[in-house]
């Protein structure tokens, strides 16, 4: 059985036409993940026709460098490990998209923006830094196991909320550099 998803219902109003026209088919699954692992991530950005590639960061993290269709980029990075030496049996995901400072904008607008943003987005917020930059965040836990389906929600919701973020900053849907989180 397949659930079109031509957009999560409570962002459906909030987003422009274009956006809301981009179609996402999301299997119902109810297979349970525990932790997040490579296969986990591969199986729910399936429905996005994206294979993320991997990197280490300087701790030995696997991160998951993630380049949807029309051009925006994020990454993923386990965590909650259990052996944080070998970064395995994690049960989070911290999933985020690295927006520079747009040309014309100050940090004082980025402040505003982002206050703005994120009284409307809580689940995904967005912060800022001294020069200007945003980091829009999604952190997702499976301490006692994400169904398939819910995590594939998960990761479109994420991707819905760096799109309207994009739009915000840009004129444009997808403008996120991928850059592993520090």
């Amino acid at each position: 059985m397949k659930l079109r998803f031509a957009a999560a219902a409570l962002c459906a109003l909030a987003l422009p036409s274009a956006l809301a026209a981009q179609d996402v088919k999301i299997t119902i699954d109810q297979t349970l993940v525990e932790n997040f692992d490579g296969d986990a991530l591969t199986q729910a950005l399936a429905p996005f026709e994206v294979k993320p590639t991997t990197q280490k960061g300087p701790d030995g993290t696997t991160i998951y460098n993630i380049a949807f269709p029309g051009g925006l980029n994020a990454v993923a990075t386990p965590a909650g490990c259990s052996d944080d030496k070998t970064h395995t049996g994690c049960t989070a995901l911290k999933l985020q998209a690295v927006f520079a400072l747009p040309a014309g904008k100050t940090v004082a607008d980025m402040a505003e923006l982002a206050n703005r943003f994120n009284a409307t987005h809580d689940a995904t917020p967005v912060v800022y830094d001294p020069k200007g930059q945003t980091r829009l965040t999604r952190y997702v836990v499976s301490q006692f196991g994400i169904t398939r389906t819910n995590l594939a929600i998960e990761v479109y919701t994420f991707r819905r909320a760096a799109q309207m973020w994009s739009e915000t900053l840009f004129g444009k849907p997808a403008a996120a550099a991928a850059k592993p989180a520090g």
